[in-house]
C-alpha cells in the first residue's frame, strides 16, 4: 500500500539511499556488515531503483568470491506494473545478475480449477519474449500449473447488443448467484478503469445490490463533497472580487438552512435588477449568511484551521447538520478524507491558501484523477468492484469481466504523453516484444483470480456522444480454447421494458449504508486507551467519540503544535545524551526545536511567535538541566503494545513514557 499510494516519494527515498551508498562507500560497507541475508517477495513488482538497492547491498560477497544470500520470490507472468517502473525483464535479469542462482519452479496452485490454469497457460504461450540483451532466459515462462480442485466449469461468454444490456446481464447473473446463497463478497466485477464502472454502479444501485469499490469510492463523485467545494469556490469568488455566480446555488444547499422557496423568489427578483443592484443584493446575502466572516478567516489562519471553522459552528454548521442525517457515517468519512487531503497539501506548503487548494482540485478533475474514500470498516455482504490491476493478489469465487473488447483488453492505443525517464526500465528491448505482451500478462492475472467460475462479456455496440460505434471482442478471446468457452444464451430483450423502467426509477440509496452500531463496534475492536484518549473520555464522552473514534476534521491548535515541537527537541536532546554521554550544544538544541516547529502547520505570525517564545524557555531549560544532570535511563518508552498488553478492567491501555530517570540505581528504583 505504501508503494502504491506514494510511489514517487518512495522511489525518491530509495534513490537518495542509492546515491549515498555510491558517494560514501564506507556507509555501504557498514550496511553490508549489518544486512547479510535478503528475501524479496513479489519480485516481479520491483523496479530498477529497488533492484539496484538490493544489488548494491549484496555486492560485497561476489567481490570476495562468495555467493550472496539472496532469495527472490516472484511470478514473471504477473509483472503488470510497467507504468510504475516494474517490468518482466527486470525479473528475468535476476539470473544474469546472479548466474549461479537455483531456480525453483512451483507448479501446484490451489486457487483455480484446472481448466482456468490450462487456459491461462495456453494464453501466455503467445508472448514472444524469449531473450533479452542477446541472452537466453533461464526462467520458464510457459510452465503448466496443476490444481487439486478438479476440472472446473467452463468460462461463460456473453455477447450483449448494447453496453447497457451488458451491464444488466452482469447484474442479473449476480442476482441469481446471490439467490443461490453465494456470499456477495465472493463476487467481483473487473474492468480496466474505474471510469468504465459508472453505468454498472448505477444499475447496482437501482437493483438495490450492495457493492464496494476495492479502493473506496471517489469522493470527487460525492454529492456532499461537491457541495462543499461549491461553497469554497464561492468564498474564493468573494475574496477575488468576482461576480458571485454560485451564490444562489449555495443558498439552496440543505445544510445552509434557508427556505428554498424564499431563495428562488429572491433569485427571480434579482434577475430583474440591474447588475449593480444584483451585486448589492448579493453582498447583503453574503453578510447575512456569514460568508464574509469566513472569507476573512481564510486570510488570517492556516487552511486546516479555516476548514474546521467552515464546517463548524463559526461557519455553516455542517458537522451538527451531518450528525442528524441517517447516512452520517459515510458523510463523515468523506469529510475526513477531504480534510486529510487539505492536511497533506498544507504539510507541503504551510502558506497554502484557498485559491491554490481549489486549483489542485481543478487539476484532479481535468485529468480525471480520483481521491479514494478512506473507510476503515470492511463492508461485508457487498459485491466487489475492482480494476484489473487492483485485483492482483486477490481472489473470489466468481469473477465477471466487463467490456471485454478490443482496444481495452489488448491492442491499446499508445496514449502515454509523458515517457518514463531514461534508465527507469532496464533490460528492456521492445523490438523483440510483441505489442500485447504486457496486456496479455494482465489478462493472465484476471483469469487466475476465480476460485470457481469466470464470466466474460462485451457489447456489440456502444453509444457515446449521440454516436454509435460497433465493437469487436478482445484479441485474447481468439487465444482461448473454444472448448473451454460456454456461450450464454440468455436473451434480455423480452424484459427490456421492465429493465428500462427500473433504470428510470430513482434508487433507494446511491451507496451502501454503514450501520452506526457496526461501525463503532469495529472502531472499538482492539481499541487501546492512551492517556489523552482516557482524559478525553473522562472529561467529555462526546469529545472522546468525536476526536478519538470518529476523528472528525479538527485543526491542530497552535499550543499543540508548539508542544509537539518542544517534545521532539527534548527527545533528540536526551537521545544524544544517552548515546554520547554528554549534552548537545545549546545551538544544536534550539536548531532541533526550530526544525520540528517548521514541520507543523502554522501561519507565519504564529510560527514566529512560537519560535521566539520556544527559544527563550528552552534556553532557560538548557541552563537548568545541564546543572542538575539527571541520570536518564530511558526516553520515549512505549507500553501496552500487542506483545506486552496492559489491561484495566476490559480496556487495553497504551502510550509512551517521555523520560525515565534513575531514583536509586542500587535498589533499582526509577521515576518518570
Amino acid at each position: 500500500e505504501l508503494v502504491e499510494s506514494n510511489r514517487y516519494d518512495f522511489d525518491d527515498m530509495i534513490n537518495f539511499v542509492i546515491e549515498a551508498f555510491e558517494k560514501y562507500p564506507e556507509l555501504l560497507l557498514e550496511q553490508q556488515e549489518q544486512l547479510q541475508h535478503f528475501l524479496v517477495d513479489e519480485y516481479q513488482d520491483s523496479n530498477n531503483s529497488q533492484t539496484r538497492l538490493l544489488n548494491l547491498l549484496a555486492s560485497y560477497w561476489p567481490q570476495q568470491g562468495l555467493e550472496p544470500d539472496v532469495f527472490a520470490v516472484g511470478d514473471p507472468n504477473q509483472a503488470i506494473y510497467r507504468f510504475q517502473g516494474a517490468s518482466v525483464e527486470n525479473v528475468l535479469a535476476f539470473t544474469r545478475q546472479y548466474p549461479t542462482a537455483t531456480v525453483i519452479t512451483l507448479n501446484t496452485a490451489y486457487r483455480c480449477p484446472q481448466n482456468l490454469y490450462d487456459v491461462a497457460s495456453e494464453l501466455i504461450k503467445n508472448n514472444q519474449l524469449s531473450k533479452f540483451s542477446g541472452q537466453e532466459i533461464k526462467i520458464d515462462l510457459t510452465g503448466k500449473l496443476y490444481s487439486p480442485k478438479g476440472p472446473g466449469e467452463k468460462i461463460v461468454l456473453h455477447v450483449a447488443p448494447t453496453a447497457t444490456l451488458e451491464v444488466i446481464y452482469i447484474v442479473e447473473e449476480i442476482k441469481k448467484l446471490l439467490a443461490k446463497g453465494v456470499k456477495a463478497q465472493e463476487i467481483v466485477v473487473l474492468y480496466r478503469t474505474h471510469q468504465e464502472a459508472k453505468e454498472l454502479i448505477e444499475v447496482l444501485n437501482k437493483w438495490q445490490i450492495a457493492y464496494q469499490l476495492n479502493k473506496g469510492d471517489d469522493i470527487l463523485q460525492s454529492e456532499l463533497i461537491n457541495q462543499l467545494l461549491l461553497v469554497m469556490g464561492l468564498i474564493d469568488q468573494l475574496q477575488q472580487g468576482l461576480e458571485l455566480a454560485d451564490l444562489y446555488q449555495v443558498m439552496l444547499l440543505p445544510f445552509v438552512g434557508l427556505d428554498p422557496m424564499l431563495v428562488m423568489k429572491l433569485a427571480r427578483v434579482a434577475g430583474q435588477l440591474s447588475r449593480i443592484q444584483r451585486a448589492n443584493v448579493s453582498i447583503y446575502q453574503v453578510y447575512n449568511m456569514g460568508l464574509a466572516k469566513v472569507a476573512v478567516y481564510s486570510q488570517q489562519i492556516t487552511l486546516t484551521a479555516w476548514f474546521e471553522k467552515l464546517i463548524g459552528n463559526e461557519g455553516f454548521k455542517l458537522l451538527p447538520y451531518l450528525k442528524k442525517q441517517p447516512d452520517k457515517i459515510k458523510s463523515l468519512l468523506e469529510l475526513n478524507t477531504l480534510f486529510k487531503q487539505i492536511k497533506n497539501l498544507s504539510a507541503r506548503d504551510h502558506q497554502l491558501r484557498l485559491n491554490k487548494f481549489l486549483e489542485y482540485f481543478a487539476t484532479y478533475r481535468e485529468h480525471q484523477l480520483s481521491i479514494r474514500l478512506q473507510n476503515p470498516l470492511p463492508v461485508e455482504n457487498a459485491v466487489q468492484l475492482s480494476t484489473a490491476h487492483g485485483a492482483k493478489g486477490m481472489e473470489w469465487d466468481y469473477v465477471f469481466v466487463l467490456d471485454f473488447v478490443d482496444g481495452k483488453w489488448g491492442n491499446l492505443r499508445n496514449k502515454n504523453k509523458v515517457k518514463l525517464p531514461e534508465g527507469i526500465l532496464k533490460h528492456t528491448d521492445l523490438s523483440i516484444k510483441e505489442r500485447n505482451e504486457d496486456e496479455r500478462r494482465l489478462f493472465y492475472v484476471v483469469l487466475t483470480r476465480a476460485k470457481k467460475r469466470l464470466y466474460l462479456s462485451y457489447p456489440e455496440s456502444v453509444e457515446s456522444n449521440a454516436t454509435v460505434s460497433n465493437k469487436v471482442p478482445s484479441i485474447f478471446l481468439t487465444e482461448l480454447a473454444e472448448q473451454e468457452l460456454e456461450k450464454s444464451e440468455i436473451d434480455l430483450s423480452k424484459d427490456v421494458e421492465a429493465y428500462l423502467t427500473a433504470l428510470l426509477t430513482a434508487p433507494v440509496r446511491t451507496t451502501i449504508s454503514v450501520q452506526e452500531k457496526d461501525f463503532f463496534t469495529y472502531l472499538l475492536k482492539d481499541f487501546s486507551l492512551s492517556v489523552t484518549a482516557l482524559n478525553n473520555y473522562l472529561r467529555d464522552p462526546q469529545s472522546f467519540v468525536t476526536n478519538n473514534l470518529l476523528k472528525l476534521p479538527a485543526a491542530k491548535e497552535v499550543s499543540m503544535c508548539f508542544g509537539t515541537a518542544v517534545h521532539s527537541a527534548l527527545e533528540r536532546f536526551y537521545r544524544f545524551y544517552q548515546q554520547q554521554n554528554q549534552y548537545p550544544s545549546l545551538d544544536s538544541f534550539l536548531a532541533d526545536f526550530a526544525q520540528a516547529l517548521d514541520q507543523e502547520i502554522l501561519s507565519a505570525s504564529d510560527f514566529q511567535d512560537r519560535l521566539t517564545y520556544g527559544q527563550e524557555v528552552l534556553t532557560k531549560y538548557y541552563q537548568f538541566i545541564t546543572q542538575e544532570k539527571p541520570q536518564v535511563l530511558g526516553v520515549e518508552r512505549s507500553f501496552g503494545n500487542k506483545g506486552h498488553r496492559i489491561v484495566l478492567g476490559d480496556n487495553f491501555l497504551t502510550g509512551k513514557i517521555d523520560r525515565i530517570d534513575w531514583l536509586d540505581q542500587k535498589q533499582g528504583l526509577v521515576t518518570r
